[in-house]
């Protein structure tokens, strides 16, 4: 019997670890930063397995599969090492969906992706036991031993874990939306598209639920395509859309209602609710229970969630508007305030010059912080556009403060990454919060 060796040593590959380890096999591990190889070691977390230090043609004998965290990014020397070892590569995700016995669910997608699949989890739910698991934060090896037959599974997957996902088989997939993202990732919008792409190649399912309102969607569907939309859909196509505040569903150009339309704020948690009311219908969920599932729903943090309203100024962290299709869509739903745009954070290598040269007129200030303070105040400076410069957000708060009058929207929506100043974009929103809070 041979290795195997867990590549990236974060969540889930500490996850993997174990799951593993349960299963018999044996074990070795390696991580790029060899900090966190030493830590994990003086810790006695990696007591089963073996540690490798760098890997070669020699540390890689031996070895029959390597498992790979998301975000490892594996360079052409070692690709090519294991190509001629004939070593197998998967995600963590895929080595758990070999030991699942129940339904999948797959969700991907630019934004929306974890509302979603929360969404998803508490509609099917209200028919048995539905685990979330995958982006959203649980490790699909974390919890696969301990699914049934008649349990299901929802799954959020970045583009990052369709890269290495070949085998999975899934009972549906869906896609929210695609827009520019990662780009710092990528060599350009089209290998990210690409990436996005695999779940209707690389993950093997039956049907899959695609968003007609977006272009790049439209085209992409085939025999098993079924498409949701907040417009009535062409004849030809099959699916749900919303028409008057209802909710319909079309199947060969004959269409009825399912429901009224819940009391959704936005635009796009409509959508994400049309995305996962089409997988939860195709999983034999009744229009009843998805309606008594959607009173008790909750959005997740972090998104476009109002924080307080003080003096007439209402506060909005949305730290989760990690790229600028996301910081559209928050702008869209507050069109009819006037908006103090908080904008930062680190660069992922989007076009923010086009973003900025038409940032809608209700914006009436942009305050910039971050490692992209620089780079957007000197756009908004060269498009005369109004803004202060900040260094960091504790900065950026202070000043939204300062020039906030009653009525105005201070609206921290980055699109930008968090990692110059934080961990996570959920770090950063508690952050906002306190201030806000303290303040």
């Amino acid at each position: 019997m041979g290795y195997y060796l867990v590549w990236g040593l974060g969540i889930s590959g500490m996850s993997a670890i174990d799951f593993l380890l349960s299963k018999g096999k044996k074990v070795k591990v390696y991580d790029d930063d060899k900090t966190k190889l030493f830590d994990l070691r003086a810790k006695n977390l990696l007591i089963n397995c073996v540690v490798e230090s760098k890997l070669n043609k020699t540390t890689l004998l031996g070895v029959e599969c390597v498992v790979l965290s998301p975000t490892v990014r594996i360079d052409k020397r070692i690709k090519k090492i294991i190509t001629a070892l004939g070593i197998k590569i998967m995600s963590e995700f895929s080595l758990a969906s070999f030991f699942n016995p129940a339904p999948l669910y797959c969700v991907t997608g630019t934004n929306g992706k974890t509302t979603t699949v929360n969404m998803l989890q508490a509609m099917l739910s209200s028919c048995g036991q539905a685990y979330l698991v995958g982006n959203v934060g649980t490790p699909f090896t974390s919890v696969v031993s301990k699914i049934n037959s008649g349990d299901s599974v929802v799954a959020e997957v970045s583009n990052f874990q369709l890269e290495n996902m070949d085998g999975v088989i899934a009972n549906a997939v869906a896609i929210t939306n695609i827009a520019p993202d990662h780009l710092d990732m990528y060599s350009s919008f089209t290998e990210y598209i690409k990436a996005k792409h695999n779940i209707m190649s690389v993950v093997q399912s039956k049907k899959v639920f695609l968003n007609y309102d977006d272009e790049i969607l439209r085209e992409w569907g085939d025999g098993r395509s079924e498409y949701f939309s907040l417009k009535p859909l062409p004849n030809d196509k099959n699916g749900i859309f919303v028409n008057n505040g209802e909710i319909y569903q079309q199947q060969n150009g004959v269409y009825e209602k399912l429901m009224d339309l819940p009391p959704l704020k936005s635009r796009h948690n409509v959508a994400n609710f049309l995305c996962a009311m089409s997988l939860a219908l195709y999983a034999g969920v009744s229009v009843e229970q998805i309606s008594n599932a959607t009173r008790s729903f909750v959005l997740p943090r972090h998104r476009q969630e109002i924080v307080k309203i003080k003096d007439g100024i209402t506060f909005v962290n949305d730290s989760k508007a990690t790229n600028i299709h996301a910081v559209k869509s928050a702008l869209e739903n507050f069109k009819e305030s006037r908006i103090i745009l908080l904008l930062g954070g680190s660069d992922k290598g989007e076009d923010y010059a086009a973003f900025l040269s038409k940032i809608p007129s209700n914006v009436k200030c942009v305050v910039t912080f971050g490692a992209l303070h620089k780079k957007l105040s000197a756009i908004l400076k060269r498009e005369k556009k109004a803004y202060h410069d900040c260094g960091d957000v504790f900065e950026a708060v202070n000043t939204s403060i300062n020039i906030a009058k009653t009525g105005d929207v201070v609206l921290f929506s980055p699109g930008g990454a968090s990692f110059d100043e934080f961990t996570s974009y959920s770090e950063r929103g508690d952050y906002f919060c306190e201030l806000v809070n303290e303040i």
